[in-house]
């Protein structure tokens, strides 16, 4: 009876971790450098949102996942705020920003991807 109750041991093991190697990654956190310093986003996919934050003036972002290669947002450090797009690449993103007062975009705000984890 004990080995029995080992090999069901062993076959539940094998069955978790091939479930758990099979579940999509709901969350991931990359590094971008950017014109700003590193950009680090962290991506919760169960709700399509990110946030994140950058050395320049105390930076944070908070936006929300089109698809998977664009967001949109807003942005905020010590001397102001406004509004982000982004189009997500293989290696970093491109966008524009704008301050909150600004009826058109302002200028590029691009990444180069430096490294993703989970």
């Amino acid at each position: 009876m004990g080995a029995s109750i080992s090999r069901m041991v062993r076959k539940l093991v094998v069955a978790c971790t091939v479930l758990l190697m099979a579940v999509p990654a709901m969350a991931e956190t990359c590094q971008y450098n950017t014109p700003w310093g590193v950009l680090t986003l962290y991506f919760n996919y169960n709700n399509n949102t990110f946030s994140g934050d950058y050395p320049h003036m105390g930076g944070q972002v908070a936006g929300v996942l089109f698809g998977d290669s664009s967001g949109k947002g807003q942005w905020a450090q010590h001397d102001g705020s406004g509004s982000f797009v982004f189009n997500f690449h293989k290696s970093g993103f491109q966008g524009k920003w704008n301050h909150a007062s600004d009826r058109s975009w302002r200028g590029d705000w691009n990444g180069k991807l430096i490294r993703c984890w989970q």
